[in-house]
């Protein structure tokens, strides 16, 4: 294990001052106070469909974000200053070095108890900058142009992508994927409003210091002069891979979202850590599903190292649809705060950040600081100031789901209404339709990428002719048995690069009922998914990538949990059927871990990986009323003869009990 002294902290962190101006300048302005966006007073964040509906809203949005990007990299509040405070370039921002840093990480909190709570003030911070940018870009308007454009910009927050709604199904917002945009905005001499074409600010940042890239970046970021999803080269990419790999992840991450609001303790709903003991539908966290989406937008790279910059914590902030995935984090994280008054952050084990080194007995807790951000009487936020529903409204947004009108109401109020729009939003009983997400893989590798992307574009919104409802819609006092497919493993024993991977599958498949093949799936080929023809895909969990690990979370645990009765359905096994469903599962079930690269990982290298099967009776309640989970039982008999599965010696990893034997001694169930 590497040591160092105080000294020799101090002097590493000397010298690199006096190499980097760029530490210079970070410190050279006094601390920005994060307040949230103080124009307008509270205003909506809406999602990226409904902003776009309101056209000036939307317009000024687009001028704050582009002004913003347009400023130099090194101004510490510009894009690339704000967004380096997640990861890279791994310096101070607004305040001075110290020996206590720690420069091999940035400022983000993951694997952690301070996820959630961490990134709340991280995101009003540049939703502020947005507003100002677009009140600035406003005043340039004259006449009657100045005073509507002015009005717009006071109502600018950031809005959220929601990849787990009905009427979008994951596909990332069409916005988000063209490279130019048509905006309304000053001539430069009049101030009269006239239509340009820019370049998209949502599309991707665009590097503007190859010195700063080339001394704070590494390997293939240092080549890549813009932000890339799923890149087939430094200068190129393909979003229609990213997209695709969203769309065929859409069933089991909604319901993986509507299983988060029945997580009984906010340290289990936030962080993806592992903790012993905890229930089946607890080892998946809203930060486990947020771990996917970073894994599926940055994608594997065509050679290892060479992942898009979403895949990794170091670069993924750089990229505009960081904003909206984290705006809907926030957002699901304010809908269970509403729900779940009282549940707050507890202890557990830090992580590195860069503010302050850490080792096996260091604890975050509520009160530890939210590193770099601070308050307006200078003192940095704390959890303990973001811990319920209404701290977003003291940052000057609320969201639809939880709205500033309660701000006066008691508080079960607020609960039934949140819980109403959770049930609306993501309930099986909200989806009176599941097209087209299951997919046979198809035995098509030919399709080259530079091909399907004009392809995907036209095909991949069209609805199949046959979709049905996979799964009968629970209601009222309804009961149905729920099944997960859960999983631990230790991201370090993987290797660094891009984000972790765990595929799950049902095998020789070919014989399934199912929906019309997702264009993406019968159309390209994806090295997010590298399947043997007459694989089911049922879903993925992943972490998120890092550069490189340190002693303090080199040997760190994390959980995730993929959904199973939409697979099961499309197999013609009734969800209800235990018997047949252990059957099944003992039979077909396999999994893989895919690497930074795209290769398949060999399980004898990741000893911490347990993969187990388990489910529980669901009883589904009122509007106003979250389902209500029964007796957790775990089938040892699926995975025990798997690599890496779980065996009943495995039982105390989870708080579940062992289910009884339906296959008899000699029972099925193939290795992976």
């Amino acid at each position: 294990m590497k040591t160092w002294t105080i000294t020799a902290v101090a002097i590493s962190l000397v010298s690199l001052v006096s190499a980097t101006p760029l530490v210079e300048k970070r410190q050279a302005q006094t601390s920005t106070p994060v307040t949230g966006a103080s124009t307008g007073g509270v205003q909506q964040r809406l999602s990226i469909q409904n902003l776009q509906a309101n056209q000036d809203v939307f317009n000024m949005y687009i001028l704050g974000l582009d002004a913003m990007q347009r400023m130099p990299e090194t101004n510490s509040l510009s894009y690339y200053q704000i967004a380096g405070i997640h990861g890279r370039p791994y310096i101070p921002w607004q305040s001075a070095v110290t020996a206590q840093q720690d420069n091999t990480v940035g400022y983000c909190t993951h694997s952690s108890a301070l996820f959630v709570t961490w990134h709340r003030p991280y995101i009003a911070l540049i939703e502020q900058r947005v507003v100002a940018m677009a009140v600035e870009e406003a005043a340039k308007f004259s006449g009657a142009d100045r005073k509507r454009y002015a009005a717009a910009a006071q109502k600018v927050r950031l809005p959220y992508w929601d990849w787990a709604a009905e009427d979008t199904r994951s596909a990332i917002p069409a916005v988000m994927m063209q490279p130019n945009i048509q905006v309304s905005r000053p001539n430069p001499r009049t101030g009269v409003a006239q239509r340009v074409t820019i370049r998209n600010p949502l599309f991707a940042y665009n590097f503007s210091n190859q010195q700063l890239q080339r001394q704070y970046f590494q390997g293939f970021f240092q080549t890549t002069p813009r932000t890339l999803r799923s890149p087939i080269s430094p200068r190129a990419d393909n979003n229609a891979a990213s997209d695709a790999t969203m769309r065929i992840q859409y069933p089991a991450r909604r319901q993986n979202t509507y299983n988060l609001f029945s997580i009984p303790t906010f340290r289990e709903f936030s962080s993806t850590a592992f903790s012993p003991g905890g229930q089946p539908n607890a080892w998946t966290s809203v930060e486990s599903i947020h771990n996917q989406i970073h894994a599926a937008l940055g994608g594997r790279g065509v050679t290892p190292g060479s992942a898009g910059h979403m895949s990794t914590v170091d670069y993924s902030a750089f990229d505009p649809i960081f904003w909206l995935h984290h705006v809907q984090v926030d957002r699901l994280s304010a809908m269970y705060q509403a729900t779940h008054p009282g549940q707050v952050v507890t202890p557990q084990n830090a992580t590195p950040v860069f503010a302050r080194r850490v080792n096996a007995q260091t604890m975050d807790t509520i009160d530890t600081p939210l590193w770099p951000f601070r308050k307006a009487n200078r003192q940095y936020y704390t959890s303990r100031d973001v811990s319920t529903a209404g701290s977003i409204w003291g940052l000057g947004y609320a969201y639809p789901e939880v709205p500033v009108s309660y701000q006066n109401s008691p508080q079960e109020d607020l609960a039934s209404f949140v819980t109403s729009r959770i049930n609306a939003l993501y309930s099986p009983a909200s989806s009176p339709a599941a097209p087209g997400a299951r997919a046979l893989v198809p035995g098509v590798n030919a399709v080259e990428r530079q091909e399907y992307s004009v392809q995907y574009q036209t095909q991949a919104a069209k609805k199949p002719d046959n979709a049905f409802s996979a799964i009968a819609a629970p209601g009222n006092g309804k009961t149905s048995r729920e099944w997960l497919c859960h999983f631990v493993f230790t991201p370090a024993e993987i290797g660094a690069g891009a984000s972790p991977q765990l595929d799950v599958y049902f095998a020789n498949a070919s014989n399934a009922t199912t929906r019309a093949t997702d264009a993406v799936a019968s159309l390209i080929e994806n090295p997010a998914f590298n399947r043997t023809s007459g694989d089911y895909y049922v879903g993925s969990g992943a972490g998120i990538g890092k550069l490189e690990y340190t002693e303090a979370d080199r040997n760190m645990k994390i959980t995730a949990t993929v959904p199973l009765n939409q697979a099961l359905t499309d197999m013609n096994i009734d969800p209800n059927n235990v018997a047949a469903c252990v059957k099944y599962l003992a039979d077909n079930l396999v999994w893989r871990i895919m690497s930074d690269g795209g290769g398949v990982v060999d399980l004898a290298k990741v000893p911490s990986l347990k993969v187990g099967v388990s489910s529980a009776e669901v009883t589904y309640g009122a509007a106003h009323e979250l389902p209500k989970w029964g007796k957790w039982e775990t089938y040892y008999e699926v995975t025990e003869k798997k690599s890496c599965g779980l065996m009943t010696g495995d039982s105390a990893l989870l708080g579940s009990a062992s289910a009884p034997r339906y296959l008899g001694r000699n029972g099925g169930g193939g290795g992976n």
